[in-house]
């Protein structure tokens, strides 16, 4: 299905028609902003960004150099940041790719060990309009950076609201992919029989029969218990699935990964017992 979707977005006869290009892979479909911005990252973070940002620039001047978001050129600020989230710090950048493959690596990157909702993006950008227009941009690549060329790496610099304000946006095109098993009707019905069972056997009532209620009220809930598993269950072999494809395409996970100190956390972390590693974009 992702086959034919992409290549129904991304592929056209008219030469002169925009097709979708950049791309974006999630492993949770939550709202399209930067990691500064989410919600799970504390307001003092935001607060204190810009004495960060100073204070590694004063520490490391031989890789980053500060440039103040009040009175800088976009293009100076934005290089520096996504040096700065290269090594993992929470910025205003959000990451794209114009290979929608890559995309589905980040999108497939968790271990699913609980319930999710794989997310890909498309957008359907116009490299030079939006660049001025919207918050697309392409950071300069270096030596410092090289994980933007494996990637094929872009980014939405959300500064851009902050530095300009009043400029003219060309809206971007997208379209969001979720991946759901849409079970709420179900799930609600069990609920509502749950919680009727739960009131008859709290009443005072002789001729129920409670033992036999106790036992549709565990059938029920196993029930719903067995179905988040099936989920997680069925995420997993789909991840399985999609990866093996990927793989025969030789899109390899450690491959978005080529500078030395990322590459060797990426190939540690595949031994961590930790069950929630997974990779960002």
């Amino acid at each position: 299905m992702y086959k034919e979707l992409l290549q129904f977005f991304t592929y056209s006869n008219n030469e002169n028609k925009n097709v979708y290009n950049y791309f974006r892979g999630q492993s949770h479909s939550y709202s399209l902003v930067p990691n500064i911005l989410r919600k799970d990252v504390e307001q003092t973070y935001r607060n204190e960004f810009e004495n960060l940002y100073l204070k590694i620039s004063h520490e490391f001047p031989e890789k980053i150099t500060y440039f103040n978001l009040q009175s800088c050129d976009v293009e100076d600020r934005e290089y520096q940041l996504s040096l700065l989230q290269h090594y993992g710090l929470k910025t205003s950048l959000l990451d794209i790719t114009s290979n929608p493959y890559i995309a589905m690596l980040f999108m497939l990157s968790s271990s699913f060990d609980e319930y999710r909702e794989p997310t890909l993006f498309l957008f359907k950008i116009d490299e030079t309009l939006h660049r001025d227009k919207h918050l697309f941009t392409e950071v300069r690549k270096s030596k410092l950076n090289e994980r933007i060329v494996a990637q094929k790496g872009a980014f939405l610099n959300f500064d851009k609201i902050f530095m300009n304000k009043h400029f003219d946006v060309k809206k971007i095109c997208s379209v969001k992919i979720t991946l759901n098993f849409s079970d709420d009707e179900y799930v609600k019905k069990l609920e509502h029989q749950i919680e009727q069972i739960t009131k008859l056997l709290s009443e005072d009532n002789a001729e129920l029969n409670k033992e036999e209620l106790n036992n549709y009220l565990i059938l029920f809930e196993n029930e719903k218990q067995k179905l988040e598993d099936s989920k997680k269950q069925c995420l997993k072999e789909i991840k399985s699935e999609l990866s093996q494809k990927l793989r025969e395409y030789c899109y390899f996970e450690e491959d978005l990964f080529p500078d030395f100190e990322t590459r060797i956390r990426y190939l540690s972390s595949k031994y961590d017992s930790n069950t929630s590693k997974k990779i960002s974009l």
